[in-house]
């Protein structure tokens, strides 16, 4: 039966490995998956989720953790094998947030 995306849901790009499970792959969010996210202005950030963090610089796909002030976010990758370790985020920085309630791989039909 196919389930139709939640009311004000919105889909975007992953793009990279930094979100790549190596320790649970079957939570990862692959390279060039759409990942389906709920926008949560006004909510409480629920630490550990996936969320999708918009800045001036486009979007970024990342888990939440608080900062090491209250100015900050920390945010880390599933990857962090790879180098790619966590950040404080200036809360300053960002224009918006969606939690991420799914990914979508979308794979070519060749008949």
């Amino acid at each position: 039966m196919f389930d139709a995306m939640q009311e004000s849901c919105q889909v975007v790009r992953q793009s990279g490995r930094s979100m790549i499970n190596p320790k649970s792959p079957e939570h990862s969010i692959p390279p060039e998956s759409y990942v389906e996210v709920r926008p949560v202005s006004g909510r409480t950030i629920e630490w550990g989720e996936v969320y999708c963090i918009y800045t001036d610089g486009g979007h970024d796909i990342k888990r939440l953790y608080p900062g090491d002030d209250d100015e900050h976010l920390k945010c880390v990758s599933f990857n962090e094998s790879e180098g790619f370790l966590p950040y404080q985020l200036p809360k300053s920085e960002i224009k918006g947030l969606a939690l991420v309630t799914r990914v979508l791989q979308i794979k070519s039909l060749h008949w």
